[in-house]
């Protein structure tokens, strides 16, 4: 046993001396992020299979848009273009891009009551009422950028 420990660490080492290439980076992050944007799609409903979204990515259903706005949602909060910091500005860009051509008014805040449903029909989450959205993003702006959590380390970054 102290034998094959000796030896994992012998592997961990070395792990830790080969960098990848530029290339092997992105190709890692750029399966993570649509892999990423699948399964959040997912949790809403979405029904597309990975291999459905990596192909024939000019084929625009609503299914298919839903990933790839997230997609490009994803990719801007990784690039050097999105703010250090979380506002309403930027809550309203993120939700521009990821319901671009799914909604009518995208960025845009909520100006009616809405409710999430179960498939019975029956209201299970009735969401704050619009006159309260900005007052509640604030709050959660504010408690965001105050927090003393150290921000997540990203190993390719």
């Amino acid at each position: 046993m102290k034998q094959l420990l000796q030896q994992l660490e012998a592997l961990r080492l070395a792990f830790e001396l080969i960098k990848p290439t530029a290339v092997v980076i992105e190709n890692i992050r750029r399966e993570s992020l649509l892999k990423s944007s699948l399964y959040s799609a997912k949790i809403e409903g979405n029904q597309l299979t990975y291999e459905a979204v990596r192909t024939n990515l000019n084929n625009k259903t609503k299914a298919k848009l839903e990933v790839l706005n997230l997609l490009t949602a994803y990719k801007y909060i990784y690039s050097k273009k999105a703010p250090k910091k979380v506002s309403l500005s930027l809550i309203k860009n993120l939700h521009l891009k990821t319901m671009k051509n799914l909604v009518s008014n995208p960025g845009q805040f909520r100006r009616e009551a809405s409710a999430i449903f179960n498939q019975a029909g029956v209201a299970i989450y009735l969401t704050p009422p619009p006159a309260e959205i900005i007052n509640r993003l604030n709050q959660l702006v504010k408690q965001i950028n105050q927090t003393n959590e150290p921000a997540p380390r990203f190993s390719f970054n």
